[in-house]
């Protein structure tokens, strides 16, 4: 594997947790918006709904980032064909590993 594409992988996991531990954060800030607004929602005269909240910037950049991340066509194909590749030489390797024992138990 190619250390140059070993660290973008790397760069691009530290951004990815990052990004993770930024939408856990608000999550739990919702969570927490969601049981003070129930509590206010109950101890309101007229009984009305909360309005959704708009999405923010961050929260539309990570739909997006899920959903461009489904990619089908070229880098899959590859990446079956060395796995593929991979079984066979395997497999013609330790074939000729248990033919060469054989070999020198008959002899």
């Amino acid at each position: 594997m190619k250390t140059g594409h070993n660290s973008t992988i790397k760069r691009r996991m530290r951004r990815i947790e990052k990004e993770l531990s930024q939408v856990s954060n608000r999550l739990g800030e919702l969570s927490g918006d969601e049981k003070r607004g129930a509590h206010k929602r109950d101890s309101s005269p007229s009984g009305s709904s909360l309005a959704p909240p708009r999405p923010s910037l961050r929260d539309e950049r990570f739909a997006e980032y899920l959903a461009s991340n489904v990619r089908t066509g070229r880098p899959l194909r590859h990446e079956k064909r060395l796995q593929r590749n991979k079984a066979i030489f395997m497999a013609v390797f330790v074939g000729l590993i248990l033919l060469w024992i054989l070999l020198q138990h008959v002899l």
